[in-house]
């Protein structure tokens, strides 16, 4: 997957989300170079690490509360949608009516997929 993209995908799941073991499994078996984040601030400390040769492909952050998240990544990175996508997933009915949040794993898949950017 490295090769095959630039894009980060900052991968936000819902702290008691009950996919999180099926999510981490598919990242793994699609060759997905993921790094789990311990909080936002850690998150954003990895996404704009210029020191860095390649950041990686996905960005997994376990949070309490979706919305607020996804707010405050799109307000820190102005960047272009080439190089980073912000997405969700959700189980909760309030959260999965928003576009960037997906409410299953074959959903968030398909979103992932979509956004890919061949080489």
């Amino acid at each position: 997957m490295a090769s095959n993209s630039p894009k980060t995908f900052i991968l936000l799941l819902d702290g008691g989300s009950a996919s999180r073991g099926r999510v981490r499994r598919w990242l793994t078996d699609r060759g997905f170079i993921t790094w789990e984040a311990n909080d936002v601030c850690h998150a954003i400390e990895e996404v704009s690490d210029f020191t860095v040769k390649r950041r990686p492909d996905v960005v997994l952050l376990e949070v309490p509360a979706i919305p607020d998240c996804f707010d405050t990544f799109k307000s820190t990175f102005q960047v272009s949608p080439n190089e980073l996508s912000i997405v969700a997933l959700s189980e909760s009915p309030s959260d999965t009516s928003k576009p960037f949040v997906a409410s299953s794993l074959n959903q968030l898949k398909m979103y992932m997929d979509s956004c890919l950017i061949p080489a």
